[in-house]
């Protein structure tokens, strides 16, 4: 899958640090969160539709009311 879309809050350490991914194969679209290090679980979902994907990733960013900063766009 190709990476679309990444968000991260800004912060540092495993207990405050927050990542998103959007990814897609061109049919399908997936959206990947991972609260913590690089050695925390990720947790993913896959969506019919890019405009399914990015609702849902609005509702988590909105949810932790983090400062989120796009790291490709």
């Amino acid at each position: 899958m190709d990476q679309v879309a990444r968000y991260w809050n800004g912060q540092f350490g495993r207990l405050a640090r927050r990542d998103i991914w959007l990814k897609t194969d061109g049919v399908s679209w997936r959206v990947e969160a991972r609260r913590g290090d690089g050695d925390a679980s990720v947790w993913g979902r896959d969506y019919l539709t890019e405009a399914a994907a990015r609702a849902d990733m609005a509702a988590l960013m909105e949810r932790t009311h983090d400062t989120w900063r796009d790291l490709i766009g």
